[in-house]
């Protein structure tokens, strides 16, 4: 995925330098020291100012990292370059804390299994699954040198055209039992293609919420099942059957749902309930179901 899948979080405050030790007076003579307990691993207070677990030279599989394109929630994700071959990837990293919540890990792995489910040239593709030495979680992913789709700056009928390549993944995605349940603007990248009338190409990414068919649930792990019980999703994009909670209403009816949200922000520059906050947004939805 490009560097548009893991916002960047708020800059956080460098910690204050430790105070220096007092020395011991005569009457207390010092204590030999043992050996120190082993801690879990630790995070800085904000992600997104670190540079995170790997640094620019390190080799991940077969790709050697660049830079670190952005943090976010879940991870860090880097640019690499293979060692051998002219092919640049991204590596998405799960950060420690998230890789010891259970549901934050079956995410990520459906993240990484779910695409290769599905065959479409606007799908990103997944190379490689794996941890890294320390045990964090990895995915090596395409490289896409584009930007999050975003209001503004096209006219209609490109904006129609990248919607229809949009709807067109979608349904090979449902024809294979998948329904992906978090379209966004940001799981959006749209990039250049001379080839295709626009010259640009909407790539969807991020199927660590996908709902996967029964007939699918034998192909992977049940650990990369989401609980049934479960609302999960964007509250600006969900579908009313989403808030329920309830896997079994999840149909493919949910992403189409959210691409009509996603196609009404991009004509009116705003969200269809008039704000960026999701909090917001779910007590406009709960007061008035309607949409404008």
């Amino acid at each position: 995925a490009a560097g548009k899948v893991c916002p960047p979080t708020n800059p956080g405050v460098a910690a204050a330098p430790p105070e220096p030790s007092q020395p011991s007076g005569p009457s207390e003579p010092s204590q030999p020291s043992g050996p120190s307990e082993p801690s879990e691993p630790s995070e800085p207070a904000d992600w997104a100012d670190a540079q995170g677990p790997l640094r620019p030279g390190l080799l991940v599989g077969s790709y050697r990292v660049l830079r670190r394109i952005e943090a976010g929630g879940m991870g860090v994700v880097y640019e690499a370059l293979h060692e051998r071959l002219p092919r640049r990837a991204a590596v998405k990293v799960l950060r420690p804390v998230v890789s010891r919540d259970r549901e934050q890990v079956r995410r990520f792995l459906n993240e990484a299994r779910a695409p290769n489910l599905v065959e479409h040239p606007n799908v990103v593709q997944v190379y490689e699954l794996g941890q890294l030495p320390g045990g964090l979680d990895y995915i090596l992913m395409e490289y896409l040198d584009g930007e999050t789709l975003r209001a503004g700056g096209r006219d209609l009928p490109q904006l129609l055209r990248l919607c229809a390549q949009i709807a067109a993944t979608l349904a090979t995605a449902h024809a294979a039992g998948i329904v992906h349940r978090d379209l966004k603007p940001a799981n959006v990248i749209v990039v250049r293609d001379p080839l295709i009338p626009g010259g640009e190409r909407a790539r969807i990414l991020d199927f660590g919420l996908a709902k996967l068919g029964d007939a699918l649930r034998g192909e992977l792990d049940q650990a990369t099942q989401t609980p049934a019980q479960a609302a999960v999703g964007t509250p600006r994009y969900m579908a009313p059957e989403q808030w329920e909670g309830d896997s079994s209403k999840i149909t493919t009816a949910t992403d189409v749902f959210a691409l009509s949200m996603v196609l009404f922000e991009m004509l009116a520059g705003e969200p269809a309930y008039g704000t960026d906050d999701d909090v917001t947004a779910l007590r406009t939805m709960a007061l008035n179901p309607r949409l404008p």
